[in-house]
């Protein structure tokens, strides 16, 4: 922004996360938008116009989108779930009906998130999908967020 808080459009913003600068062109609106590839982790973020000398700081902090999964032991027929939570680009639980990838033993389902959207979870039945008893791996992809684990079905 100038000095009389309207965005600089068309100008060049210089990003700083850790050690690494990244420099980004506003537009029109003088939005700057950049894309980097972190890992999960919190990071300080400077920004700076150097039309202007102005700059701010912001925290940044980078979640696994999909949680909450754990490797597990099943007694067969004993109607218990294997559960997932779902991230948004928000960082806050995933709404009511997004489409998750389970693939158990390499065979895909598709699965959407819960009603209750304070939970954003992805509930399977490991034996509704015929699986066998012993050791099965589980594997839960959501937005390029992929996380595996196994279930044994004793």
């Amino acid at each position: 922004m100038d000095d009389k808080g309207n965005g600089i459009s068309n100008k060049l913003v210089k990003f700083t996360v850790g050690q690494n600068e990244y420099y980004a062109m506003a537009d029109g609106d003088g939005m700057a938008m950049l894309k980097v590839g972190l890992n999960v982790g919190t990071y300080k973020v400077g920004i700076s116009t150097p039309l202007t000398n102005q700059s701010t700081a912001k925290t940044l902090k980078i979640v696994k989108r999909v949680q909450n999964t754990r490797n597990m032991n099943v007694y067969y027929n004993s109607n218990k779930k294997y559960t997932a939570k779902i991230i948004g680009d928000d960082g806050k639980a995933e709404t009511a009906s997004k489409s998750v990838s389970v693939y158990i033993n390499s065979k895909k389902y598709t699965y959407k998130t819960d009603e209750n959207q304070q939970e954003g979870n992805c509930k399977t039945d490991p034996q509704e999908k015929q699986v066998q008893k012993g050791k099965n791996t589980v594997k839960i992809s959501y937005l390029k967020d992929t996380i595996k684990t196994k279930v044994k079905i004793l």
